[in-house]
């Protein structure tokens, strides 16, 4: 995550990880972050009177102009150089709306290895349904180059992995949010594509493997600790971050009766983590089939 400004010290940044790190800490891959839309980072980039940038702005505002894409990208490139590194770009369709989306693509497949698109602008934030189509494009538009596309958004099982494949022509897949509610989505893109050792589930068998193995882990830290008062405020807090960042920042994907009860159960105080945690899965089991 950067801004256009910083280009040249990532590249200098890069050009001395390459030359003077060992090489078992070197990358093996660089990912510029071009898609990020939450404010904290695309508003790095303040608007000045007159309606001026005093900076590009770092996240989804570099795709405001596909000069900071280009400088951005090729800067990293060379820092890169002749190592053996990836490079690829994650970036959406645009800022404000996809009029520079053509343009912001083939300035960062100049450079990149592979881009990861996600089907939607930065104004769009998750409200919209991904844009499948403009994938679609990217690939097409690119088909002749060295530069891959990944597609990005609303996948959130097996079956609609492989419908974007198949619609798109993509080169491959990414996975965000749902992973973060439904962690087993890989194996289910795998069942979907034929692997006979992947064990398909239902969403309901998801969620409570899910949460059993969770809590259980979370039990299994500092035991030494385990019984006192410190120890069950972080088992509760933990669980109540699962609860906000993994159910209700995915309420496109949960099902509704279960961003309800969790709702319901964030804003319980009173509660131990044991009742929390019963409670979770009782949540899981009355709202999932």
């Amino acid at each position: 995550m950067m801004e256009a400004e910083q280009a040249e010290v990532a590249k200098g940044f890069l050009e001395w990880i390459f030359s003077e790190l060992d090489p078992s800490f070197r990358p093996h891959r660089i990912d510029i972050n071009m898609g990020c839309p939450s404010k904290c980072t695309t508003s790095r980039g303040q608007v000045l009177k007159g309606g001026q940038h005093k900076r590009s702005g770092a996240g989804s505002s570099l795709l405001r102009s596909p000069d900071y894409v280009e400088t951005v990208t090729r800067a990293v490139h060379e820092g890169i150089g002749e190592n053996n590194c990836c490079l690829s770009v994650k970036m959406r369709l645009g800022f404000d709306n996809d009029l520079l989306f053509e343009r912001n693509l083939l300035a960062a497949a100049q450079y990149a290895d592979f881009v990861q698109i996600h089907g939607r602008t930065k104004a769009d934030g998750y409200s919209k349904p991904a844009r499948w189509e403009r994938i679609q494009e990217a690939k097409e538009l690119l088909q002749n180059s060295n530069c891959r596309v990944v597609g990005n958004g609303d996948i959130t099982s097996g079956e609609q992995a492989r419908e974007l494949v198949d619609k798109t022509g993509v080169d491959g897949i990414m996975i965000g949010r749902a992973a973060v509610s439904n962690p087993f989505i890989f194996k289910d893109i795998r069942h979907a594509y034929g692997d006979g050792n992947s064990e398909h589930r239902s969403p309901r068998d998801n969620y409570l493997l899910f949460i059993d193995t969770y809590f259980q882990n979370l039990k299994r830290l500092h035991p030494k600790h385990k019984g006192k008062p410190s120890f069950e405020r972080m088992l509760r807090s933990k669980l109540k971050q699962i609860i906000a960042n993994g159910f209700l920042t995915n309420v496109e994907v949960v099902p509704p009766k279960l961003v309800k009860s969790m709702t319901d159960l964030l804003t319980t105080s009173e509660y131990c983590s044991d009742r929390i945690y019963e409670s979770i899965r009782t949540a899981i089991e009355e709202c999932c089939v």
